[in-house]
C-alpha cells in the first residue's frame, strides 16, 4: 500500500511537472482530478479525509483570480504592460520595439 501510494503521488507530480500526460489531453487541473480519483477509488486515502482536504476560501480565491486575469485580458491591460514595461529593459526587446501593439491579439488563444 505504500508503495502504491508513493508511485500515485510520483506520476501525479510527473504529470504537474510536464504540465500534461503524453499522449493524452490532460492538463495540470484534470491530472490533479485524476490522481486524487485514483488515490480515493484504491483506498490510498478515503474520501472523508479527501473531502476535508479541500479549503473552500482556497477554491474561492483561485475562482475569483481566474475571473480577475481574464478581465484583464479581455480588456487589454496586458498589451500596455507590456509594452510599459519593455521600454525600461535593457534588452533588445525593449528597445527595439520588438513588440509592437496589437502583439498579444496575434497570438493564437489556448
Amino acid at each position: 500500500m505504500i508503495t502504491l501510494k508513493y508511485l500515485l503521488l510520483g506520476l501525479t507530480y510527473l504529470g504537474f511537472g510536464l504540465g500534461y500526460v503524453p499522449g493524452l489531453r490532460m492538463n495540470r487541473a484534470a491530472i490533479a482530478i485524476v490522481g486524487s480519483g485514483f488515490m480515493v477509488a484504491l483506498g490510498v486515502v478515503n474520501l472523508k479525509t479527501a473531502w476535508e482536504a479541500i479549503d473552500p476560501s482556497t477554491i474561492v480565491f483561485l475562482l475569483g483570480m481566474m475571473i480577475i486575469n481574464s478581465t484583464l485580458g479581455a480588456s487589454g491591460f496586458f498589451q500596455l504592460a507590456l509594452e510599459f514595461l519593455t521600454r525600461f529593459t535593457p534588452s533588445s526587446y525593449g528597445k527595439t520595439g520588438y513588440f509592437p501593439r496589437g502583439y498579444l491579439e496575434t497570438l493564437p488563444i489556448l
